[in-house]
């Protein structure tokens, strides 16, 4: 078949060559649409959710592309953003590092990579990635144990625990609960350098338990070590007559009452 030949053979013709001009064009410019989305930037460090205080954050990317000229991390942790250069290594992989922060707070970051031909492309796409800067060393509490302290109703004793921070403790706690009580009772303990002290006049008598906590804002440690779930066991004792026991002198009186019982059946004897 021949072009020309007649009118519905030329239109046909000319629908094959414009669909033929519109084939050569996609194929044309198809390379150069994708080839503007950048490289291709795989984070390859494990995400670091938590530093302490002046701990830098180390990254590493696997960046594929042609000729890629640049990577660079933008952090800012107050303020503007800092564009930071990472160092290209082996097997297309890139190393860079975030700057400790002795402050606490958030830091957060995103990558860019840039080809020869000033194609770029960002990870992640449209947020940021971030890192907080927190406190996480727990405080440390002890409490000497070796003998435990006695405790009489409406008596105070004295307790005393040996406490400590990397930071600031907010407060140490002393923390009781008698028998049949389902809520603890707590009491703040008063600071003198390490050491956390509480004058602690018990308001019932019989078992007790209690343990105490320290707490920096962020993290607690107990003593014992699992606080309320194994405290310390005890027995707050009844003053009686001369100090003693409610117990000895309740014994002491019926003693005395038995006592002076035979002295008068003696006596009434010996009468006789």
């Amino acid at each position: 078949m021949r072009c020309g030949s007649s009118i519905s053979i030329a239109g046909l013709c000319r629908s094959f060559s414009i669909l033929l001009l519109v084939i050569v064009s996609i194929t044309l410019v198809s390379p150069l649409v994708s080839a503007v989305d950048g490289p291709t930037i795989i984070l390859e460090s494990d995400l670091v959710m938590e530093v302490p205080p002046d701990t830098p954050v180390s990254i590493n990317v696997t960046v594929i592309g042609n000729h890629v000229s640049a990577v660079l991390i933008h952090w800012r942790f107050s303020g503007d953003f800092h564009n930071d250069s990472m160092v290209p290594g082996e097997n297309n992989l890139w190393s860079g590092t975030i700057p400790g922060q002795s402050d606490y707070g958030t830091i957060s970051y995103y990558i860019t990579a840039t080809d020869s031909s000033g194609n770029e492309s960002r990870f992640p796409k449209s947020s940021n990635l971030t890192v907080s800067v927190v406190d996480t060393v727990p405080p440390v509490i002890s409490f000497n144990n070796s003998t435990l302290p006695s405790f009489k109703i409406g008596e105070a004793t004295n307790l005393t625990v040996l406490a400590s921070d990397n930071n600031n403790l907010s407060y140490v706690a002393f923390y009781y609960r008698y028998e049949g009580d389902l809520e603890w009772h707590s009491r703040a303990m008063t600071a003198a350098g390490e050491s956390y002290y509480l004058n602690f006049v018990p308001e019932k008598s019989g078992p007790m338990e209690f343990y105490f906590s320290a707490f920096d804002g962020r993290q607690h440690a107990n003593y014992p070590s699992a606080g309320a779930s194994s405290p310390i066991e005890v027995t707050v004792s009844s003053t009686g007559l001369f100090g003693l026991s409610l117990t000895v002198t309740l014994l002491m009186f019926i003693s005395i009452a038995l006592l002076v019982v035979d002295i008068v059946f003696y006596m009434k004897k010996k009468r006789r």
